[in-house]
């Protein structure tokens, strides 16, 4: 008994000795000052291989910046059927509790949670989020909004500049503008202009993210969904890297401490459309941003990071019983598929006759895919499907089959393949660095990571809730 008694000693002393002189799992005993919470929306584990991989065998180079920092996984499953949809797993991690699909930030019987940004604005600290998605889209949302309609992106965007958040990023310009402005609005407000009297900077672009900002800061770089990471070149909109660099620098002037929530919606709109890709890059873009804001930690001593998705997309898969795959194939793809089909349409609706248009998507596919030669159904497709929609009213979809035969084309190259368009089931991935990081090893039910964000910020969500169901009865009486 003694003799097992003091090995067990010291083996506590030895792993006591390991965790501290190794900055990857370091935890001190105090909380952190401040979190940044990085959500990589549909990319599940297969995802960061195939990034991995391709820095490997294209670039030559060895890891992701988050490598190191892996440990544990997250179960994403929500509270009605197994497959989680954004909302309810973004709720999950804002609030921590388990919610049906298409429920933001509100329970299973509709009414609101109190999540991490708002319970951190009560105790005021400076709070932030950046999303590639439209900003009130339903990560976003979830900790920024209450409603049991995600696509409520109208109501979700007056909700959000009413929770005194410093810093919102991203797109959904639309969802602010009234419809005589060209946007969605139907209530003729401009919440673009009820931001700039609540004392808000507004800024709209690239150019105007790298000059002269001061907060509080909206900035909405896109009409809805930013562009791909692959596509920026061909926009004025700003990278993951560029927005999460100026958020860091400006929310760590809080004297308080700051929660940053930084998330990256390409993954998951490459996972439902199959893009290998723009996935790929997607993630590139993702851990090097998520590089930016462990630099900061490592630096800072009291910021701990959290990176995770919400759910898997598409459910990706490499490689085949052969032995063989080629990532190296995707090095030369410089555009997603989808920006060359919203060209094609653009060229389509300006009259181009089918001659036109199928000479210009013959050269684009070569430069953007580096694909030089099709086969003859391919050809058959490429002609055919051009051919009817230069002769005929342009109407949705009607591109998808060029679409399809890029994307399948793509894949075998690289020899990877998808099981489906839609959100699966898989674990995916947790990584932690900082104060509190051991927090989150092993497996975790995505409700327990929300509440442990909390718990390690020493947040009170139950009375966040509370007071927000005490305004939603004043409101009713």
């Amino acid at each position: 008994m003694n003799t097992i008694v003091v090995k067990s000693n010291l083996l506590l002393v030895f792993l006591v000795a390991v965790f501290a002189a190794d900055p990857t799992y370091a935890q001190e005993d105090e909380k952190p000052k401040n979190l940044i919470v990085f959500i990589s929306d549909g990319a599940g584990p297969a995802s960061f291989t195939l990034a991995r991989e391709f820095k490997r065998y294209a670039l030559n180079e060895s890891g992701l910046s988050l490598d190191p920092y892996l440990i544990g996984t997250v179960g994403t499953s929500p509270a009605i059927l197994r497959v989680p949809d954004s909302a309810s797993a973004a709720t999950a991690l804002a609030s921590g509790v388990k919610t049906r699909n298409r429920f933001v930030a509100v329970d299973v019987s509709g009414l609101p949670v109190g999540n991490i940004l708002e319970s951190a604005e009560s105790k005021g600290l400076w709070t932030g989020i950046i999303s590639t998605s439209a900003i009130s889209d339903a990560t976003p949302a979830a900790f920024s909004a209450h409603t049991t309609d995600r696509y409520d992106y109208t109501n979700t965007a007056k909700q959000q500049l009413t929770k005194g958040i410093e810093l919102l990023f991203g797109g959904g310009r639309q969802y602010f503008e009234p419809v005589s402005m060209g946007g969605k609005r139907e209530d003729r407000v401009n919440q673009i202009e009820v931001a700039r009297r609540l004392g808000y900077q507004f800024i709209s672009s690239r150019t105007e993210l790298l000059s002269d900002l001061s907060l509080p800061l909206l900035g909405l770089f896109a009409p809805d969904h930013m562009a791909y990471e692959i596509d920026k070149a061909e926009t004025n909109e700003p990278s993951l890297v560029e927005m999460t660099t100026i958020a860091i620098g400006m929310l760590s002037r809080s004297e308080t401490g700051f929660i940053l929530i930084i998330e990256t919606e390409g993954p998951d709109d490459a996972g439902h459309s199959n893009d290998t890709a723009a996935n790929l890059r997607e993630i590139l873009a993702y851990d090097a941003a998520v590089k930016v804001a462990l630099d900061y930690a490592r630096d800072d001593g009291q910021t701990l990071v959290v990176a995770l998705s919400d759910h898997d997309t598409g459910g990706l898969s490499l490689g085949d019983s052969t032995g063989d795959w080629n990532p190296e194939s995707l090095y030369r793809i410089n555009s997603s598929v989808s920006a060359l089909a919203s060209i094609l349409r653009s060229r389509i609706a300006l009259g181009e006759d089918a001659g036109q248009v199928l000479r210009f998507a013959r050269d684009a596919i070569r430069r953007r895919f580096d694909i030089h030669g099709l086969s003859d159904e391919q050809k058959d497709i490429l002609e055919s499907t051009i051919d009817t929609s230069t002769r005929s009213d342009y109407v949705p979809g009607m591109l998808t089959p060029i679409e399809s035969m890029l994307k399948e084309e793509i894949s075998n190259r690289a020899n990877v393949t998808w099981a489906s368009t839609r959100h699966t089931i898989i674990d995916i991935n947790l990584y932690a660095f900082g104060p509190q990081s051991l927090e989150f090893k092993g497996h975790l039910d995505n409700a327990v990571v929300g509440r442990k964000l909390a718990e390690v910020m020493g947040l009170d969500l139950d009375a966040e809730t509370r007071r927000l169901r005490s305004q939603v009865r004043e409101l009713s009486e």
